[in-house]
Order: structure tokens, then sequence, then C-alpha cells
């Protein structure tokens, strides 16, 4: 329940983020300067975006009276789901692979955020697509002919 009700606070965070033009431009442009995203561009935020980010991942497993423990790692998933978002690689050992629904239009991963940071007005959602299907901002994931079915990660 902490993990859909964060991922869903996390859609509308980012993309109310390109909506409004003034956060656009000065607040969620510093994470917009990668468009080829590597591993760490998902730490790269305005320290303002930051804490909205933060405030959006915790709220719900703070509110559901979460153990310390599971707490941690319910932010340790985050962060390494961040991590491997960014990374601009679908590989069969990311944390995605891991998950139930770890394919879209269910999952996330690093291709569909890829498509991303180059057509800013589609795959908002940071860990389940089906947010980006249920309101229309999906852009699917084309894989080129020619790549070998062994190195396609789903």
């Amino acid at each position: 329940v902490a993990f859909i009700a964060g991922d869903f606070l996390i859609y509308w965070e980012h993309r109310i983020q390109h909506m409004v033009p003034f956060l656009r431009k000065h607040i969620h442009s510093w994470h917009h300067a990668y468009t080829a995203p590597f591993s760490w561009a998902g730490g790269v935020v305005h320290p303002l975006e930051d804490i909205v980010v933060i405030a959006c991942q915790v709220a719900a497993p703070l509110l559901l009276g979460h153990h310390p423990l599971s707490f941690w790692c319910f932010v340790g998933l985050w962060t390494a789901l961040l991590v491997e978002e960014h990374s601009g690689h679908d590989v069969r050992w990311a944390p995605y692979q891991w998950m139930p629904f770890a394919s879209c239009p269910m999952g996330g991963g690093g291709a569909p955020h890829d498509i991303h940071h180059y057509k800013v007005n589609k795959n908002y959602a940071f860990c389940l697509c089906v947010w980006d299907h249920l309101f229309g901002t999906f852009e699917p994931v084309v894989v080129p002919p020619n790549v070998p079915n062994w190195a396609k990660a789903r």
C-alpha cells in the first residue's frame, strides 16, 4: 500500500513540475540537465524538489506506522530503484526485474524513464508505468529489430 501510494504521489509531483512553467524552469530543470541520464542523475535535483519527493516517498509508510526496520528497507528499495531508473539500461538483475508487474504497462525501469528525459511530457512515473497509462502520458519503449533476444531485459 505504501509503495503504491508513494508512487502515485511521485507521479503527480513529477507531472506538476513539468506542467507549471516556473517549477519546470527554476526547480525541475536541474534534474533535466541530463538528456541521457546516468545512474546517479536521479539524485541531481533542486533542494526544494528533493524535500517534496522525499515527503511523497515517506508519507505513506510513516502514516501507516511502519516498523523502523521496514521503513528503512522501504527507503533502501526506493533508492535502488531511483539509481536503476536513471541508469539508461534495463538489465536482468535490476531491482525492477524482481518485482511483480516488472514490465510495462505496470512496471518501470531505465528504458521508459530514458524516454522521459528526451520526450519530457511522457513517462512521468517513478516505478509503476500504470499511472502513465491511466493519465495518458505513456510512451512505449521500442526495441530496435536488430537487438538479439539475449540482450533484451524483458
